[in-house]
Parts: C-alpha cells; structure tokens; sequence
C-alpha cells in the first residue's frame, strides 16, 4: 500500500474552485454529496490511470429535481463529455472505441425513459451491457458483425454519469455512486444557468483540474489508499479517495466523510426500496378486491390492509401518512377526488398501475434484476456485458404475500426510521 503521495497544494484549491462552480448552480442534498461529484468530476481527468470508473447515478422521484443541470453542470468539468439522451448503441461503443487510451466521459438523461418502460428492450439491455461492461478495465463488449460474421471486441471502459427519475437496474447501481436529488426550496438560491457565460467559467476551472491531474497520473495509478469502506463500495471511492490523496489531507478526510455518508444512504434506500416494493405489490392485491376499481380513498387503503392478516401491521404501523410517504418515491400520491358532496383523499388506479408497470416488473424480471458482472464468471458474461444468472425470476411465489408482509412488518417497527428518510 503505497501512501507516500506528496500532496499538491494547488490541487486542493481547483478542487475547492470546482466545488464553488458546483454550487454556483446546483443544489444538492449534502455536504458529502458535493465531495463526491467533484472528485468524481476530478477523476474523469485521471482514467487512463484507473481500473475502475464508477458510474454516477443522479436520480430523483420527480421532474425539476436539477439532475439535468447537473449533468449540464459536470459535461463542462469532465474530460471529453459525451451527452446524450437517445443515442444508437453501436454508435456508443464505436465512440469509446475510438478515443483508445483516453475514454470519453458519458453523460446519460433521461435514462428512465429507456430503463423503466415496463420490460426490458433489446436497445436497453444493450445499453446496460455497455454500462455494466465498462465499467472495469479489462473488460470487453463482443459483438458479431456482419456481413462475414466476423468477431470483434471493443472496449468500452469510461465514467459514465446517468440521470434518472426513480431507480435504475439493479446492476447499473451496484456500479455507481448514488445521489438523490430533489427540489430546491424557496430558500436554495443558484444562480441562473447561461450556456455563453457558465461555459467560459467552468472552462477555466476544468483546464486547471485537467492540466493538475494529468501531470500526475502517474501518482494516482501507484497510490493504494487506505478506505473507509469495504467490498463493491471500497472499488467505488478508491479512484475519488486516490485523487483526493493528491490534495492533501482535508481532502482526504472530506472522502472519507463522503464515503462513509453515502454508502450508509444506500444501504438506508435499499431498504426502504424493499418496504416500498412489498407496499406496492399489497395495493395492487388490494384494488384487486376493491368495489370502485378506478379509486380507492387514502383511509379506505389503510383500512383494508389491516383486514388481510398479512399485511395488519403495516396498516397499524404506518397509517394514512407513513403509506403516502413510502408511495411517493414511486411517483403515487394522494390526489382529490369527488365523493357525492363531499372532496376526499385518494388514490388513483391509473397511477397506481403505472408504478405496478414501472417497479414491480423490473423487479421481479430476470434481465433487471440480474446479478452484477464479475470477473471470474467467465468471458460469455464479458462479451456480451450480462450475467448470466437472475437475482430474482418472474414465477410465481406461493409464499411471497407473507414474506413481503414480514418486510412490511419490520418496517413499522425496527426499521420505521429509514422509511422516514426516502427523499422526495
């Protein structure tokens, strides 16, 4: 483990600069959050030193969260951005391909738009194969191409930033950073974004990065820095925590910081991501039995969970509140709706089955719910960027409804804090 990086005071101060541009702009939800793009965007600079390029996922439950300035933000800080909301697969990977030593930086929008429609497409499971690809060097993307079914082997190892509304697959967020946006207050104030005037600033700030970084590549390829976190997250912030080695040690410390702070986030909206999922599956058993099956009202909701034995201590534990709360990341909220003389509470169907759609099917379904890519389950899973094996298939469960309620249960009890915490 070598330690003995001599640190460069000039380093600390254009990432310092980095971070105010950042937050001249955009708002995040913490300090940590700040620490880890910057140095995220620091390390766009240094890949051709790096074995791993952690993905950064910025997700929220709802549009103007500012994920899309973000990224806007980032594409004028990282080395050789590529953005994109629709783009042709054969395209992408020709693209890093070509760049050879010196990837370019991926900037995906969108992305819920080509991960959550239902089921998987054969264009968003190529996506994902280059995403989960590329994301270890070594690694490669076989293709078969015609006309003389020849064989060919692209690299595709690149950083690669993806902005989404609700959650991507399973195997593209065991790769990434995780940052859950949400919308700023009245009180969060950013300067307004001009393209002429934000690009002429940014650009001044990321040749300085650029120019510190590559003079020291060398450095960051050798450092073996100590982390704070271990297995999948360790691989994750070793590049982050090597750059901020380069920086010093109040750069150090705000990665471990920011480390430490954001896995824990994750392993807290995994599990409310759990809750969530069984809370989905219980409504939708629930409108099956449901008289007005275009409607049912926030306290009739309630009320008939508590009368399936399964799912009692959910009503109990949660109530009318603690249910809109949990729904909400899912895009489900409470909606008016005429009731005779009377304006109550609810929920609609429609919404309700567009969640149903979007997040019990990528669940349950085998291609978004496969296990992550590693090295040692052999070359088919390298050339073609998929597991070869489902986390989770799509039969049927005999025993599910009951154990979806026991996750449901330790919810309202043990785990209640982190329902409390899914972000809006």
């Amino acid at each position: 483990m070598n330690l003995l990086v001599t640190p460069i005071p000039e380093l600390a101060d254009a990432l310092d600069s980095a971070q105010r541009a950042i937050r001249r702009y955009c708002v995040l939800p913490d300090a940590a959050s700040y620490d880890a793009v910057t140095l995220w965007a620091a390390a766009s600079h240094v890949v051709p030193a790096l074995d791993v390029a952690p993905r950064l996922v910025i997700r929220s439950a709802e549009k103007r969260s500012g994920k899309t300035r973000l990224l806007e933000v980032l594409s004028l800080l990282v080395n050789d951005p590529v953005r994109f909301a629709d783009v042709s697969v054969p395209y992408l990977f020709r693209r890093i391909e070509k760049a050879g030593d010196t990837p370019p930086t991926l900037m995906l929008d969108e992305a819920d738009a080509i991960f959550s429609a239902g089921r998987p497409s054969e264009r968003s499971e190529a996506l994902r194969g280059i995403l989960n690809t590329g994301f270890q060097r070594g690694f490669v993307y076989g293709r078969v191409e015609k006309p003389n079914n020849q064989l060919k082997e692209y690299r595709v190892f690149a950083l690669a930033a993806i902005a989404s509304i609700g959650a991507l697959p399973d195997t593209i967020e065991d790769r990434a950073i995780v940052l859950t946006m949400r919308r700023r207050s009245g009180t969060e104030l950013v300067e307004q974004f001009r393209l002429r005037d934000a690009g002429e600033y940014l650009a001044v700030v990321r040749h300085r990065l650029h120019r510190l970084l590559t003079d020291h590549q060398d450095e960051i390829a050798s450092v073996r820095p100590e982390l704070p976190v271990e297995d999948r997250a360790a691989d994750l912030w070793e590049p982050l925590v090597a750059v901020a080695h380069l920086a010093g040690d109040e750069w150090i410390n705000r990665a471990w910081t920011a480390a430490i702070t954001m896995v824990e986030q994750a392993r807290e909206d995994e599990s409310s991501a759990n809750v969530g999922l069984a809370l989905l599956e219980a409504t939708r058993e629930v409108f099956d039995s449901h008289r007005d099956g275009t409607w049912i009202g926030s306290v009739q909701l309630v009320e008939a969970l508590a009368k399936v034995p399964e799912y009692r201590d959910l009503a109990s534990g949660l109530g009318v509140a603690g249910v809109a709360r949990v729904l909400r990341p899912y895009g489900v909220r409470p909606a008016n709706h005429r009731v005779g003389e009377s304006v109550r509470k609810g929920y609609r169907l429609v919404d309700l089955r567009d969640a149903w759609t979007r997040y019990l099917a990528s669940a349950l379904s085998p291609a978004t719910g496969a296990t992550p890519l590693h090295p040692q389950r052999g070359q088919e899973e390298a050339a073609t960027g998929q597991a070869t094996q489902p986390l989770r298939a799509a039969t049927h469960d005999p025993n599910r409804r009951q154990r979806d309620a026991e996750h449901l249960a330790a919810a309202t009890g043990s785990h209640i804090e982190e329902v409390t915490h899914v972000r809006s």
